[in-house]
């Protein structure tokens, strides 16, 4: 059974495993049906069932302490609750030895330590709404942890692992930090996540507002949202002795999407507490969430826009953006249409595109020899693709769609047809079919030939036509 609110561990009502007896229970489920001259009403949280406690006038003093979090013995105040989100948890308790299996529900003091190992994971709920998660292969102690007349301070102290860390509203008095690696997070905002890879080493990433970073000699870094300053210290329990980032980064919209623990946070905020003030480096996508075990699962968006949304991106039809050439046409004073891609580097695609270049050295060759061509592009991903075929021979390559040049014209591969590309990096050979009956005379052929990119990395280069010189072969 988890424990509700702190209290001594002789506080009367309890088991011996610290949770409530059965006529505990008891109590607490029929004072709700007591008279209801209301006095005090508090929400006493038992596993996972929240009951409405109301107390009635002879009672009030006592059950107003009990559930605002007191032990009625010690009137000692309960500032943090321990929640046990998947095992294993382990806490060792301020001056103690060894960890223990930590439960769901445990109170926490100030100098306490949560470890969780490789499957754990745990949240350490304060008294005032704020809370620190922590990762899986985390260790984190609790500095400082008080209470008085609104004066509130929470600090944390993070060894290795990862924390998510949520703060409601503080007053001028009071404060809530986290160091890591000799550095100290002070917020000024709501949420801020702390990633230690090492006890010397540590990432502060500023996620929901402001956060002031203070390292040695003072040295101070205000990471605004999405902004990260790492620290590195030789004496990593020592405050404000870590070495700061020279400066501050910012997260790409892609690196803040690749960040796990902070996605999966955000969207446990949301689920679980209706927070939705975290940043939004995309358009915002309307859509079903889905966590399980307080981890993130799946996102399913729906597709369905709302009325008078425009993709970003989006071109209305019959809009032609300005400088864009539609395709199969030319500018002016260009070549003839269709001999010449589109210029597509000027889209609002956010990409510009080189344009591949090709050149093929000119042919010369004897009508009863084949010849293999010189062909060079200015990117090896890229294929040569046969616009318009020779008529007085033929293109040879493997990878060609015709019959086989070995059977017909004693050469490799197959007959390389119009439409077909071949690898920029395999040999092609020009056979010719046309006999030249005078020495003194040459036939001419040609055929047109352009790049295009295997891989997308580069626009198709300009169409060029090949001329082929045939000569008569030696008699």
């Amino acid at each position: 059974m988890a424990r509700a609110v702190g209290g001594a561990d002789d506080e009367p009502g309890r088991g011996e495993d610290g949770g409530w007896s059965p006529a505990a229970r008891a109590t607490v489920t029929t004072m709700r049906y007591l008279d209801p001259m209301i006095h005090t009403m508090r929400r006493l949280v038992i596993g996972s069932t929240v009951l409405a406690v109301v107390a009635i006038a002879p009672l009030a003093t006592a059950t107003s302490a009990f559930a605002a979090g007191n032990d009625p013995a010690q009137g000692t105040q309960t500032l943090a609750t321990l929640k046990v989100t998947s095992t294993k948890v382990e806490v060792k308790k301020a001056g103690a030895d060894k960890f223990k299996v930590a439960k769901d529900g445990a109170t926490l003091s100030q100098g306490d330590t949560v470890r969780t190992d490789a499957t754990g994971l745990a949240e350490i709920d304060y008294d005032d709404q704020s809370y620190t998660r922590l990762n899986v292969n985390t260790t984190f102690t609790i500095k400082k942890l008080t209470h008085e007349q609104g004066d509130r301070q929470v600090q944390g102290s993070l060894d290795t692992g990862q924390t998510w860390n949520r703060t409601s509203a503080l007053t001028e008095s009071g404060s809530f930090e986290q160091q890591g690696a000799g550095a100290n997070a002070v917020t000024r905002g709501t949420a801020f996540a702390v990633s230690c890879d090492t006890p010397t080493h540590c990432t502060f990433t500023a996620v929901v507002h402001v956060i002031d970073v203070t390292g040695k000699d003072g040295q101070t870094h205000a990471l605004n949202p999405l902004q990260q300053c790492d620290s590195s210290s030789t004496t990593p329990n020592v405050k404000n002795t870590g070495d700061l980032c020279g400066a501050v980064s910012t997260l790409t919209p892609d690196e803040f999407a690749a960040f796990q623990w902070i996605q999966d946070n955000l969207g446990r905020d949301k689920s679980e507490r209706g927070l939705d003030d975290g940043p939004h480096p995309f358009s915002v996508v309307q859509g079903t969430l889905v966590i399980q075990n307080g981890k993130f699962v799946a996102f399913t968006p729906d597709l369905t826009p709302p009325p008078g949304f425009t993709p970003p991106g989006f071109t209305p039809p019959g809009f032609t953006p300005p400088g864009f050439t539609p395709p199969g046409t030319n500018p002016p004073g260009t070549n003839p249409p269709g001999t010449n891609p589109p210029d597509l580097t000027n889209l609002g695609l956010g990409v510009s595109l080189p344009t591949l270049t090709l050149n093929v050295a000119p042919v010369s060759v004897e009508d009863e020899l084949s010849q293999l061509l010189v062909i060079t592009v200015s990117d090896l991903n890229s294929n040569i693709k046969l616009i318009t075929a020779p008529t007085g021979g033929v293109l040879c390559a493997a990878g060609g769609s015709g019959g086989s040049c070995g059977d017909a014209y004693g050469v490799a591969g197959n007959v390389v047809q119009p439409g077909d590309s071949i690898p920029s990096t395999t040999p092609i050979t020009y056979v010719p079919t046309t006999a030249v009956e005078n020495q003194a005379s040459t036939a001419h052929d040609s055929f047109v030939v352009q790049a295009v990119s295997s891989n997308g990395s580069a626009l198709p280069s300009p169409q060029q036509t090949v001329d082929v010189a045939i000569t008569e072969g030696a008699i």
